[in-house]
């Protein structure tokens, strides 16, 4: 079977169209996570949501299109998306598909920017033991663990610590990820256990993620649709 994973596309028009060329490529495409605009002035939480809500219009338009072609589609919500609605899209438990179990999380640790769906560290620990996750499962989340993609511009580590004890001493089949957008497209292992930033760049309306055989656990690059 062959996925697409990306993440991070923060409300761009053109990277959600070109998930349709994607999706002739695939049979299911994963959104992990910030896929609606942060560039909006807004006085609250409340009128910030209501703006985003344009963007999961057209997004869920999107994803419609796609799924009508037959290719299955899945998101999880990021720190920086507040708009929320509770629809087939939106992986929200666990789901199976070909022996492999999908597991959503859509947490991240602590930022200096107080915003959604932000947990301390021992709080992480907990959400991933309620996962119950083992080495046939693939975690479709937000967040990088440490050293695995959460570089800042400044040289900085941002991943967690106890998600990299935690992805150590599980050894899911995948990790995918996004969140640090300086890291889209970085590949690295945590043991068995290949760990994926797919963050896109929504600034330049560049699409960024990967095709993956979750029979063999090949993956592909993909920077711009037409890749």
């Amino acid at each position: 079977m062959l996925i697409f994973a990306t993440s991070d596309i923060h409300g761009s028009r053109q990277i959600m169209d070109e998930l349709k060329i994607i999706a002739e490529e695939v049979d299911a495409i994963f959104l992990c996570g910030d896929l609606f605009g942060k560039e909006y002035v807004f006085d609250n939480v409340k009128t910030f949501a209501e703006h985003q809500q344009t963007d999961y219009l057209y997004l869920i338009d999107v994803l419609e299109e796609i799924e009508a072609k037959g290719v299955m589609c899945r998101y999880i919500l990021g720190n920086d998306d507040w708009f929320e609605a509770n629809d087939r899209f939106r992986l929200a438990d666990n789901w199976t598909i070909d022996g492999i179990i999908y597991h959503p999380f859509p947490f991240i640790g602590i930022t200096p920017f107080h915003t959604n769906r932000e947990l301390e560290e021992f709080e992480l620990r907990e959400e991933l033991e309620i996962l119950e996750a083992g080495q046939d499962s693939i975690i479709v989340g937000h967040m990088v663990p440490e050293n695995c993609g959460d570089t800042l511009y400044n040289g900085e580590h941002v991943g967690s610590v106890e998600y990299q004890q935690w992805i150590e001493k599980v050894q899911p089949l995948l990790v995918l990820s996004g969140h640090i957008h300086e890291c889209g497209l970085e590949v690295n292992e945590i043991g068995n256990t290949l760990v994926l930033n797919c963050a896109s760049e929504h600034q330049l309306d560049l699409l960024r993620g990967f095709i993956i055989d979750t029979d063999t656990m090949d993956v592909e690059p993909v920077e711009g649709a037409a890749t």
